[in-house]
């Protein structure tokens, strides 16, 4: 084999090595530079994530504490809740048989009211204003019990 021949076959053999050589550590270094951003990036979305979470926790909590508030007042405007027997009232009317109170406060609040009854290890429905999406009607009082 000539000089010229060896010569381009270490040269051509040398670059392909050099180049090879910077294609690997050009991948090895960005493949960490991605990770470190990528993790920094996730960090960020869940920390948002969070945030979005907090605030919405915070207004489901101001939600139920004005409709508890709301459903306090009323109850004590009609002079509180009453045990007739087994039977519950507020107001003269009936849980187990009607839905005024929580309609009333399902109207000034806007929220989803039920009232439990405990029996035994169980606490059972007695009167809601929270909608079966199947049937569109309301449940009947009582109708429901909650598991454990």
């Amino acid at each position: 084999m000539k000089i010229g021949t060896r010569l381009n076959l270490v040269l051509g053999l040398l670059m392909v090595i050099i180049i090879s050589s910077l294609g690997i550590y050009t991948i090895l270094t960005q493949k960490g530079k991605i990770l470190t951003d990528t993790d920094l990036r996730m960090n960020e979305q869940v920390e948002d994530l969070s945030k979005v979470i907090e605030a919405d926790l915070k207004k489901s909590r101001e939600n139920v504490n004005r409709a508890l508030i709301i459903g306090k007042t009323l109850m004590e405007r009609d002079g509180g809740m009453r045990k007739d027997g087994d039977a519950w009232s507020i107001g003269g009317s009936s849980l187990e048989s009607g839905s005024d109170f929580v309609d009333e406060v399902n109207r000034l609040s806007g929220a989803a009211v039920s009232i439990f009854m405990k029996q035994g290890n169980e606490y059972i429905r007695i009167s809601t204003t929270v909608k079966i999406k199947k049937v569109r009607e309301k449940l009947e009082p009582g109708s429901m019990e909650v598991p454990k």
